[in-house]
């Protein structure tokens, strides 16, 4: 069996890396560097990843079981990476159907888009509650094309959205 070899992590602060928001928070708040983890950790969950995903199941975990020990081990910096430089993207896995169903199958290409879009939800709920200082937008997810290539995989995807029963996740707009 041969190993993973995992990419290591390039950690940065270089001021122009971090996004708008992050400046902005270090400006106000700014933390020592941490070191590398060393010796021994216990928990109940251990989260790979403090991106938006992996911040907000540890929350998630944390509210309903108060006592149980989670700990997220982040490569550089939480927040950091893809919940980070474009402001932040939230969407769920209906885009990704075309790879998931030859993967996955039917029923489980279905059912990650359903879980995404409750994903979805919830986060947005838990961003909106009273007193969180999140500015949370929705203005959808778009996919352009730009070529006959690009046209027709899309075309295709709008198909498959539509044999799958799920033509509501894919809307086709005009040249307008």
């Amino acid at each position: 069996m041969s190993q993973l070899k995992l990419i290591e992590a390039i950690p940065s602060n270089l001021a122009h890396e971090f996004a708008w928001w992050q400046n902005d928070v270090k400006s106000s708040n700014p933390s020592p560097n941490r070191p590398a983890l060393s010796g021994r950790i216990e928990a109940d969950v251990l989260i790979v990843g403090g991106g938006f995903t992996g911040l907000w199941t540890a929350l998630t975990l944390r509210q309903a079981s108060p006592n149980l020990r989670v700990a997220i081990f982040e490569a550089c910096r939480c927040g950091d990476g893809a919940s980070s430089r474009n402001g932040g993207n939230v969407h769920g896995y209906w885009g990704a159907l075309p790879t998931l169903v030859p993967l996955f199958g039917v029923e489980k290409a279905l059912e990650s888009g359903r879980l995404g879009t409750l994903a979805q939800r919830k986060l947005a709920a838990f961003a909106t509650a009273p007193g969180r200082d999140v500015w949370w937008e929705e203005h959808g997810y778009l996919r352009v094309a730009t070529s006959p290539t690009q046209m027709a995989k899309l075309d295709s995807f709008s198909e498959l959205a539509r044999e799958l029963g799920v033509p509501d996740t894919v809307r086709k707009l005009d040249k307008r």
